[in-house]
């Protein structure tokens, strides 16, 4: 008990996170650096990323830095920031945002029906489109097929199309990030009523 006493005391804290910077970024971006602001961090603390560690450099017991992949920020999402000290201790783990971006509409095809029609496939070109991203017809959702970052095609019924009129076409993206697009005009023309024409011809001169 007197050696235990008279021995030396090693005392071990777990490190913990108070703030990230960035706090998010958009998806499809590029690789950055972290900075992970907190306590009890050491030479030697790395910073995971969905628990996987990431390359760390060491600025302080308050403050690491880590290198963050293009890969670690392809699509949208939440990532969960922690740190690892050398001794086995993990800290809290804190939130990053992987936001979509905001999509956008350059054109329609077709960019016009008749009244009455059959349904169709709707085809809107565009930027900034993700999977999960939806074709809105005058606010409400259709079934959507994801294409590319630049196109989506949309199922849309012939009710949609019943009246003549004109649909406000968005594209919805879901968070984190997207929202909805700028919108675009579809135009539903009437039927042209047909014309009977008495007598249907002339004898010339």
């Amino acid at each position: 008990w007197d050696d235990w006493q008279g021995g030396d005391t090693i005392e071990t804290s777990s490190p913990a996170i108070t703030g990230i910077s960035p706090t998010f970024v958009i998806a499809g971006g590029p690789a950055f650096t972290l900075t992970v602001s907190g306590s009890n961090f050491v030479s030697g603390s790395k910073v995971r990323w969905n628990g996987s560690d990431r390359v760390t450099t060491f600025v302080s017991a308050t403050e690491l830095r880590a290198a963050i992949l293009a890969a670690d920020v392809a699509t949208a999402g939440t990532a969960s920031v922690t740190v690892f000290n050398p001794d086995g201790s993990l800290s809290n783990a804190m939130a990053f945002e992987i936001r979509g971006p905001q999509p956008a509409i350059i054109s329609l095809s077709p960019s016009w029906g008749t009244a009455g029609g059959p349904s169709f496939t709707l085809i809107v070109d565009g930027s900034n489109f993700i999977s999960g991203s939806k074709v809105q017809w005058n606010g409400s959702d259709r079934v959507t097929s994801f294409i590319s970052g630049t196109e989506l095609q949309a199922s849309i019924s012939a009710a949609d199309i019943a009246t003549s009129g004109t649909a406000s076409v968005t594209v919805y993206t879901p968070p984190p990030g997207g929202g909805t697009s700028n919108g675009i005009g579809f135009d539903i023309y009437p039927v042209l009523a047909s014309v009977a024409v008495n007598p249907s011809s002339v004898v010339g001169g």
